[in-house]
């Protein structure tokens, strides 16, 4: 399976080793007994029962200090981008609930899907691989614990390109030189390409002969020649134009940049929560393929021998639920409901998207930007309620205020769907989303979906009509009246109408719309330019009109460059 790689360069690091003690963010510790019930249920037990049944199984646990919901949050990034941060491949074992339903049916990199978030749970669950069959994906990596006989005998019988000389004796020199474990070089090379090669081994892929790229290191893309064309283009600029450099260069970044800065286990290589570099966790992972290191760690364990003994690091994350996240079924659709939206700040300006509630910003979203609303916040958190969102253009996946001091960041339409996948039905997109219209003109004010409130005015762009002022104001008592004071309960919004919001009165300033009937013609243009014409004496004395014909905030007074926006807005409308 070809797997992006993202390889980065990063600072070395050194920690202490004793009975335990303090590494990267969290805390290493061999105290089995130790582990509290109440934070880590289900742990101390598992362990032990392994521990029991194979008495040469030596156990630590590493405190993340991570929340679950956290972690599961970060790893489920990257929607309708090129890069899903977790894949997989479908099949009978591996379908309903296992697909993400936000990406749908559609592929990437050589025709993978985008995990789940149930998917990721039960993957990074370590109390579902606390098992003989899947344990070793825990396995420390930093012990070259095998002999050129043992490297030889395990190969025996796989394809030719490992099972022979210059393989064998640059895995066991790579082992030792880097103080790897020689059966998990092995693992990773099986994991990557099968038991036979690929073209990335063979040496002979056209354009690129006698370059070789054993640990599939910067393999990536959508379509096989594209992935095939990149591993190997890497590999000729490292200089692997043998067998022997690609393993023990494939070899020494592995350990320089994974083993060697705590990604450690093939666990931790997957899902990086023990990086030295507390600001890179949930980065510089090795795959995508959220399966990866149960597959490399059930590969390794079949090389040892009943007897041989090994050490386990075990990741504990806080608030983790009381009971091993369930597998996925298979059998059920997965689905999600969402409200689409758009980011409403200043122009040039952004949003940030938090990994919970008031928590650590991952990720920014744009002015203007189209977004999923997937939960409206019940609750203040820091006095802020902050909706789950996805965007609609990279994938960012997290919680955005949706609105402070006034001001309305995220505005909905108000309209709620779903979208179903796997299970045998699938209504959801199985391509990303379009893209959102143009914002004509490029001013802040005549942006789609823009509200603010100034002194007694709430001003909106000419898009915003009833059910869009009425999800802006979703959390307050609110009346709006027209000029005449009647009642406004659908529809249309003019320059010039009253709104009652919890017993204040404001004044609705629809922008652009300066005659006040709620439509941006050639006719506002024009009360707009006699407004300014010394020789006209026709002008605006309305103060909500004079304020609608002000687009271009030019110190509240109405100009020239007003006029050619507003009359530029009703080209653009007419398909001029």
């Amino acid at each position: 399976m070809k797997i992006k790689k993202i390889i980065q360069l990063f600072i070395l690091f050194s920690f202490i080793c004793f009975f335990s003690y303090k590494v990267f963010a969290g805390t290493l510790s061999s105290d089995i007994d130790g582990i509290d019930d109440n934070r880590y249920p289900q742990f101390k037990n598992m362990i032990n029962s392994l521990k029991q049944t194979y008495p040469n199984y030596n156990f630590q646990v590493y405190y993340t200090g991570i929340n679950w919901q956290e972690a599961i949050l970060r790893e489920y990034q990257g929607h309708y981008s090129e890069a899903p941060m977790n894949l997989f491949k479908k099949g009978d074992n591996y379908a309903g609930m296992w697909y993400c339903p936000i990406c749908g049916l559609r592929t990437y990199d050589n025709g993978l899907n985008c995990a789940s978030r149930e998917a990721i749970e039960y993957m990074m669950d370590a109390r579902n691989s606390l098992n003989n069959d899947s344990v070793f994906q825990f396995k420390t990596l930093e012990t070259p614990d095998v002999t050129y006989l043992d490297i030889s005998n395990i190969v025996n019988g796989k394809g030719a390109f490992i099972n022979n000389d210059e393989a064998k004796s640059a895995i066991y020199d790579a082992s030792v030189e880097h103080n790897v474990n020689g059966y998990y070089l092995v693992a990773k090379i099986i994991a990557e390409h099968g038991n036979n090669g690929t073209s990335l081994t063979s040496g002979t892929y056209p354009g690129f002969e006698g370059i070789y790229n054993y640990f599939n290191i910067g393999s990536y893309g959508n379509g096989t020649d594209a992935i095939i064309r990149n591993g190997l283009e890497y590999a000729r600029k490292s200089g692997w134009t043998s067998i022997r450099e690609s393993i023990r260069g494939g070899a020494k970044i592995v350990k320089d940049l994974y083993i060697g800065r705590g990604q450690n286990t093939s666990y931790y290589q997957k899902f990086n929560v023990a990086d030295v570099d507390a600001s890179k966790l949930f980065t510089h992972q090795y795959q995508q393929n959220v399966l990866g290191a149960e597959n490399e760690g059930r590969i390794l364990k079949s090389y040892y021998g009943p007897t041989a003994n090994h050490t386990f690091i075990i990741p504990l994350y806080e608030n983790m639920p009381a009971n091993a996240s369930p597998r996925p079924d298979t059998s059920k659709s997965n689905s999600y409901s969402y409200e689409e939206a758009r980011v409403n700040v200043n122009a040039g300006s952004s949003l940030k998207v938090r990994a919970t509630p008031a928590g650590i910003e991952i990720g920014k979203l744009n002015s203007g930007e189209s977004i999923k609303i997937l939960e409206r916040a019940k609750s203040l958190v820091n006095g802020l309620y902050y909706d789950l969102v996805v965007s609609n253009e990279d994938g960012t996946y997290g919680y955005a205020a949706r609105e402070e001091g006034g001001k309305v960041y995220l505005l909905g339409n108000g309209v709620i769907k779903t979208d179903t996948v796997g299970g045998g039905s699938t209504t959801g997109p199985t391509t990303p989303p379009p893209p959102p219209p143009p914002i004509v003109n490029n001013i802040p004010c005549l942006q789609p979906n823009t509200i603010t409130i100034e002194g007694t005015n709430i001003n909106l762009s000419p898009d915003v009509n009833f059910d869009k002022l009425s999800t802006y104001l979703t959390d307050s008592t609110f009346n709006i009246v027209d000029k005449n004071e009647n009642p406004v309960t659908e529809g249309i919004l003019c320059t010039g109408y009253k709104v009652y919001i919890d017993e204040n009165l404001y004044t609705i300033v629809k922008k652009a719309d300066v005659d006040g009937n709620g439509k941006i013609t050639i006719n506002d243009v024009v009360k707009a330019f006699n407004h300014i014409d010394t020789n006209s004496k026709i002008k605006i004395t309305d103060p909500a009109q004079l304020k609608a014909s002000e687009v271009k905030a030019n110190g509240g007074n109405t100009s020239i460059t007003d006029i050619v926006a507003i009359f530029n807005y009703v080209a653009i409308s007419m398909g001029l």
